[in-house]
């Protein structure tokens, strides 16, 4: 993180934009192969987070859009872009059960009003989304004309841009069902200073080239993390 951090020192989004959209690609790429054993169940890596600022002040697409390169420049699956229904999610979520035997879906949205609209509840998709974040062993859906859809080992994770008011616009429903709870909605306002005619250096084409390499490794870990002394304290600090 810290690499990517550097990496993206002379971009105008704030580094909390950087920082976010960080730990999501690499809770994507770990993937449902990496857990914290919590005894009674497991936790997956898996985030939902939306960069949050007002049009074209903090250039939350471009921040994000990084991330996201880098993601696809290691070859890594599962990413899904563009508008996504409560079926068409549920169906690719199937049809990738088949082919690999898990559910991994990594659903990036430059425009989070697209795909979570005014409707995204009655239609189903927030209820869709608010269940799949525990990454349920299996599921079955029953559609009315086109079969059934069955997900196994899900691991859905979510990246999005928007701006405030499509906060204030989030039926009081969406929130009290749990969806905002579960996610991280990283805010800002400032953006860094103005750089007009940026180029890319020697430098940040190298840490690019290692961030990718780096990241396409992350991709083939598994098994439980392991904790440190340190993390422990803190972890039992902040939970208790």
């Amino acid at each position: 993180i810290q690499t990517y951090l550097d990496y993206t020192q002379d971009q105008e989004s704030p580094e909390m934009f950087h920082l976010w959209s960080a730990v999501s690609v690499i809770g994507a790429a770990l993937g449902r192969k990496s857990y914290v054993d919590r005894g009674f169940y497991q936790c997956y890596p898996n985030t939902y987070v939306i960069l949050v600022s007002e049009s074209a002040r903090c250039r939350k697409t471009v921040a994000s859009g990084i991330a996201i390169g880098l993601y696809r420049s290691a070859l890594l699956t599962g990413l899904f872009k563009g508008k996504i229904t409560t079926r068409g999610l549920t169906k690719h979520l199937s049809d990738q059960a088949v082919k690999t035997g898990g559910s991994h879906c990594y659903i990036y949205s430059p425009e989070l009003g697209k795909v979570l609209g005014a409707d995204s509840y009655t239609t189903g998709l927030m209820v869709a989304l608010t269940d799949y974040y525990d990454c349920p062993d299996e599921d079955t859906i029953q559609t009315a004309t086109q079969g059934t859809d069955k997900p196994k080992n899900v691991f859905l994770s979510l990246l999005g841009c928007t701006i405030p008011q499509w906060i204030s616009t989030v039926p009081g429903d969406m929130v009290e069902g749990g969806f905002s709870s579960r996610t991280l909605f990283i805010v800002q306002d400032t953006p860094r200073k103005p750089i007009p005619r940026k180029e890319i250096t020697l430098q940040e084409t190298e840490l690019k080239q290692m961030l990718v390499a780096d990241l396409a490794e992350i991709g083939k870990m598994e098994g439980p993390f392991k904790w440190s002394h340190d993390a422990e304290i803190r972890f039992d600090s902040w939970y208790n």
